[in-house]
């Protein structure tokens, strides 16, 4: 296992592609950590922060097949650093942002949301044309480990931040690391040369099976995912789990705070 590891991160460009774009996403899983408590100790009410937290997944998800999108038609470097740019401005201005306005967190937040760095969705789409065969399994399955290791330790270390100095430095922080993040995967997306568009299928082109033959189970390509009964209970299933681990990071954090000792 560990020798078909070996030779994927000998691939070009593929580990340094794999850790910048992990970092420019570090701040996702901690980001509604530091915005809950920043929200409710403005106005001391959950409510209220979930409303702010909620304008932040939706702003993310409402442009997210759209940054796809733009991401697939080039400039991807360039797309990353404008988002990451915006992104941390937006960050930095909620941070500083008066208890008295905690009303203008909700557009700000919405319209922050808007420019989520695309890292997850350009990285994803680069592993075909960098690997092939055992190699692009293999990278995935890295990939989605080290994920879950960002998933373990963004919260982490903003939950820390947050019981020890508090929600605005917390949120300071992760617009800093994603910034840095947008830049380094910019710059790596530049060195590997792969901001443009992947070149196009041949016309005609019929998909093939493992052994050579056309794969008679392949979807139509008019029909959408969402049509899959499958894919949507998976979908289902992740936005679960997600759901339960950041709202216990939450809970942990809160029930610190009511109890007068956050740093336990």
């Amino acid at each position: 296992m560990l020798a078909n590891y070996r030779r994927l991160f000998a691939v070009p460009h593929v580990l340094s592609l794999l850790t910048w774009s992990l970092a420019a996403r570090f701040y996702t899983p901690g980001l509604m950590i530091a915005v809950t408590f920043l929200v409710q100790g403005w106005t001391g009410s959950y409510t209220l922060a979930g409303l702010v937290a909620g304008a932040f997944t939706l702003g993310m998800a409402m442009v997210g097949p759209l940054r796809g999108r733009m991401a697939d038609r080039g400039d991807s470097d360039r797309l990353v650093l404008v988002c990451g740019v915006v992104f941390t401005v937006g960050l930095v201005t909620l941070a500083l942002l008066p208890a008295s306005l905690w009303w203008v967190s909700i557009p700000l937040a919405l319209g922050t949301g808007l420019f989520g760095t695309p890292a997850n969705q350009i990285v994803r789409a680069l592993w075909p044309r960098l690997t092939t065969g055992s190699e692009r399994q293999a990278i995935y399955a890295a990939e989605a480990t080290t994920q879950e290791l960002v998933f373990v330790f963004s919260p982490i270390l903003t939950a820390g931040v947050v019981a020890l100095a508090g929600p605005r430095w917390a949120l300071l922080l992760l617009g800093i690391l994603g910034l840095m993040g947008a830049v380094g995967f910019a710059l790596s997306l530049r060195r590997a040369g792969v901001t443009g568009p992947a070149e196009p299928d041949r016309p005609g082109a019929v998909p093939r099976d493992a052994g050579g033959g056309a794969d008679r189970t392949a979807a139509p390509a008019d029909r959408s995912l969402l049509f899959h009964p499958v894919l949507c209970l998976l979908f289902v299933m992740c936005a679960t789990i997600v759901s339960g681990v950041v709202g216990m990071d939450l809970v942990i954090v809160a029930w610190a705070n009511e109890l007068e000792a956050p740093t336990t």
